[in-house]
């Protein structure tokens, strides 16, 4: 949390939750697109006995998803400090 952190308003600790909330919907979306191919993927990798390389880990977007949820986590956290409102 940084000092422009501490100064932010509760509209606008509310327009960047929802930022946050939207980002995170598309990297899960790309987690959970991939999860289907990776299950096939190790499916007939179990038969075939060759490496995974069709597998995708989605190491960018769960990174990108963790960061976002600390983000949120202090949105939170601000939002609670302020007192503000949700509608």
């Amino acid at each position: 949390m940084t000092a422009e952190d501490k100064l932010l308003t509760c509209p606008e600790l509310s327009s960047q939750e929802q930022q946050v909330r939207e980002a995170m919907d598309v990297n899960e979306a790309l987690i959970e697109g991939d999860r289907t191919k990776n299950q096939v993927a190790g499916y007939f990798a179990s038969f075939l006995l060759f490496p995974l390389v069709a597998v995708e880990n989605n190491t960018d977007a769960k990174e990108n998803l963790f960061r976002l949820q600390n983000r949120l986590d202090q949105i939170q956290y601000l939002q609670k400090f302020n007192a503000c409102t949700t509608v």
